[in-house]
C-alpha cells in the first residue's frame, strides 16, 4: 500500500483528488492537509514517510516552493517523490520546480476523468516502469 500525502488548501480539490484516487484502483492510503502548516506540523511529529507528496503551490502563509525547498533540504525527504499539483500552467513555475528538485509538475485538470488518468500515469511512471522517466509534466 502506498502512502500519499496531498497538501492543498482547497477542500473541494482534496475531496475530488481522493475520489479520483479511489476510482483509479491504486492501493493507497491518502492523508490530506489543509495547507503547509498542517503538513509541516504533521511531518515533524510523525515518523510516517510518504511515497508521494502532491503539493499545491499557492498555499496560505508559505508558498509551495518554500515547502519543497525545506523537504529537499532534509535527509528524510530529499529522495521522496514530490509533485507540484497546482492550477498554474506557467512555464516559469515548471522551470522553478525542476531547479528545486521536484519530481514533476501537474496542472490540475478541470475534468475528473483526466485527474484519474493523471494519477494512473504518475504511479505507472514512478512505480511500474522499469526505469522512471525522471521529471514529469502533466
Amino acid at each position: 500500500m502506498y502512502n500519499i500525502f496531498l497538501v492543498d488548501d482547497d477542500q473541494d480539490d482534496r475531496f475530488i483528488f481522493g475520489e479520483a484516487l479511489e476510482l483509479s484502483g491504486i492501493n493507497a492510503n491518502l492523508k490530506t492537509f489543509n495547507g503547509g502548516e498542517d503538513f509541516e506540523n504533521y511531518i515533524l511529529s510523525n515518523p510516517i514517510k510518504p511515497d508521494i507528496i502532491f503539493l499545491d503551490l499557492n498555499l496560505p502563509r508559505r508558498h509551495g516552493f518554500e515547502i519543497l525547498d525545506d523537504l529537499k533540504g532534509t535527509d528524510r525527504f530529499k529522495e521522496t517523490t514530490v509533485l507540484l499539483y497546482t492550477t498554474s500552467d506557467d512555464e516559469n513555475d515548471v522551470y522553478k520546480a525542476k531547479q528545486r528538485k521536484a519530481s514533476g509538475f501537474i496542472t490540475k485538470p478541470t475534468d475528473f476523468l483526466k485527474l484519474e488518468k493523471i494519477i494512473n500515469q504518475v504511479f505507472h511512471n514512478f512505480y511500474s516502469a522499469t526505469e522512471p522517466s525522471g521529471f514529469i509534466r502533466l
